[in-house]
């Protein structure tokens, strides 16, 4: 086996979640992820490219980039967890999603859909215009679900008014911001 395989076997073998750099030369055991944050923490950005959020007091969101995708395109996923316990919030997973960005990740918003809480996803183009998209996810049925999406504005207010003709001029009201 090589260093990578050797490595992956080690850390499965205690249920340990790992990204491998590609390349990687270290023979030692790799360090174990940082703690997770309690609710109180879970509103700021845990690594580069991670945003959380609460949806509810009882549902937190944490949309991520992943490292070896380029900034400017790629995926994202948002993954959705119950908190039973809140210094504990990310012990139970409730569901998620991959989708594919265009930017980066710069918020991650709770706001109300017709009294229902949804997420707002932001992106900020790369290249010179800087442009801001937006995708509309909502948690309904035991799935997290895109409900739509806009992209190419040049502030927040604008992508958000498109975003509300979009869903029918529905008013999208901000809970919290990231």
């Amino acid at each position: 086996m090589n260093r990578v395989t050797t490595a992956f076997v080690r850390a499965s073998t205690f249920g340990v979640a790992l990204t491998m750099i590609l390349g990687c030369e270290s023979t030692q055991s790799p360090a174990l992820w940082p703690s997770a944050p309690t609710t109180d923490e879970a509103s700021e950005s845990l690594v580069k490219g991670q945003f959380t959020q609460a949806l509810t007091p009882e549902l937190i969101v944490v949309a991520n980039e992943v490292s070896w995708e380029p900034r400017s395109i790629g995926s994202v996923s948002l993954r959705l967890y119950q908190v039973a316990n809140p210094n504990y919030p990310f012990d139970q997973f409730v569901t998620g999603t991959i989708v594919p960005r265009d930017g980066t990740i710069v918020a991650l918003e709770a706001v109300t859909l017709e009294q229902s809480p949804v997420m707002v996803l932001i992106t900020q183009s790369a290249g010179s215009g800087g442009y801001l998209n937006g995708m509309l996810f909502e948690y309904s049925g035991g799935a997290l679900t895109q409900i739509t999406e806009s992209y190419g504005h040049q502030s927040r207010e604008a992508l958000m008014a498109a975003l509300e003709r979009k869903i029918g001029n529905a008013k999208v009201r901000q809970i919290s911001k990231n």
